[in-house]
């Protein structure tokens, strides 16, 4: 059986499960839920303040800052209640997102959809709700400031505007939060950084260094005669120094995304052209006579992408499927349903269970590559385009047997058909 990266997530389209209606672009919101890294931390004075304004404001027994989560509904911020999380089925913050407004119920033993409700009929025995929804920049709405009473009510409009304007409050602070993380986690990389710098850089310098000098030797030693020792130590140095060079040149993309000193820019683009001189320019700088087999299945819309970063991020996947098998990578193009799915696969060494939880970490490499060269970043850097330009990439290995990427492009009709927010 294959070990997965992260659970495949097919694309959906707007429909029911399990109980609970589910916004158009569900995954896209969950994704930058998920972005924020927000779940399950420990209370925080700014948000605890918001809440407490939003009770006092609307003069009801509870208020939360409301995160709705796959299956669930997790509080940020709390007034009033106990529990730190409820189902997502049950939860009355669903059908805020749902409506991408301020949603008010004023009296749920009135309502059809709720008067049957366990946070009804039960603790804590809810009459009276409204919720604000969290909207991102992007549009995805990641949960709700809500205020909830045991007694019917209605909020009047001086509440009501409050109540939105806490909950773009809140989304502030979430936006503030990311931003501290981010600089927190560039800091820790520039550190790691500096240590690379000094161990990895130091060990091909001082080969270039040293061979060099037995190159300045070998000129006089071997004038008039075969220079196959004095091409040996040419070629020696020829790569230490590629290997400096692949390394700069990760490690400034990689400071660059992770800055966001880089933007896609997507255009329509045909993808099989794209691929089909990919594969022909890496297949002539094999020296064993390896190719990619590239295989296409149906006729393929254009996708919406940045072709240069795609390029790239497909050539780290081939490149990769090369370096740790002896076998020809495959390419495989075909459709999904409001997507382009590119796969590369190889049946090489495959990738060890327990490196799974790190594959995608800068200047991280498997525990069984050995001596195979590489910097670690190529694959945060490829994951790193491919997201930008609306995609998604998951990486599928058995060890000793093969790895499988898999990637999803948006369509340029699947985009041309997608709302600025939800209906």
């Amino acid at each position: 059986m294959y070990t997965s990266s992260k659970p495949v997530i097919k694309p959906e389209v707007d429909e029911w499960i399990d109980h609970y209606p589910k916004p158009r672009y569900e995954r896209e919101r969950l994704k930058e839920l998920e972005n924020y890294n927000i779940l399950d931390t420990l209370p925080e004075e700014a948000f605890d303040a918001i809440t407490e304004l939003a009770a006092s404001i609307c003069d009801t027994d509870i208020a939360l800052v409301s995160l709705v989560d796959k299956n669930r509904q997790w509080f940020k911020s709390k007034v009033g209640l106990e529990v730190n999380q409820t189902p997502r089925e049950v939860s009355f913050c669903q059908y805020t997102i749902m409506k991408g407004s301020l949603l008010e119920i004023n009296d749920t033993w009135d309502s059809e959809l709720l008067k049957n409700n366990p946070l009804v009929t039960g603790e804590p025995n809810i009459r009276f709700y409204a919720g604000a929804p969290l909207k991102t920049k992007n549009g995805n709405n990641l949960g709700t400031l809500c205020v909830i009473d045991s007694k019917p009510k209605k909020l009047d409009e001086r509440q009501k505007k409050s109540l939105t304007a806490l909950a773009n409050q809140v989304v502030a602070q979430l936006e503030l939060r990311h931003v501290a993380q981010k600089e927190k986690e560039l800091n820790r990389l520039k550190t790691k950084f500096v240590s690379l710098v000094s161990h990895q850089f130091r060990t091909p310098l001082t080969v270039i260094l040293t061979n060099a000098e037995l190159l300045k030797l070998s000129c006089d030693e071997y004038k008039g005669h075969e220079l196959s020792a004095l091409e040996k130590y040419i070629q020696m140095i020829t790569n230490q120094a590629r290997k400096m060079v692949d390394l700069m040149n990760d490690v400034l993309v990689f400071s660059k995304t992770t800055a966001d000193r880089i933007t896609a820019n997507p255009a329509p683009v045909d993808l099989l052209p794209l691929c089909k001189l990919l594969v022909q320019e890496l297949d002539q700088i094999q020296t064993d006579n390896r190719v990619v087999d590239l295989e296409v299945i149906g006729d393929l819309p254009e996708v919406f992408v940045d072709a240069q970063q795609i390029t790239n991020a497909l050539t780290n996947f081939l490149t990769n499927a090369f370096k740790y098998s002896d076998k020809n990578p495959r390419l495989v193009l075909s459709l999904k349903p409001g997507w382009v799915n590119v796969t590369v696969s190889d049946e090489g060494i495959g990738i060890p269970r327990e490196d799974f939880s790190n594959l995608f970490q800068p200047f991280f490499r498997a525990s069984n590559v050995k001596d195979i060269q590489g910097t670690g970043l190529g694959l945060v850097i490829a994951k790193e385009y491919i997201e930008m330009n609306g995609g998604y990439v998951d990486i599928s290995s058995v060890l000793g047997k093969g790895t499988l990427v898999s990637v999803l492009l948006p369509t340029v009709a699947s985009l041309e058909k997608r709302p600025f927010a939800y209906e």
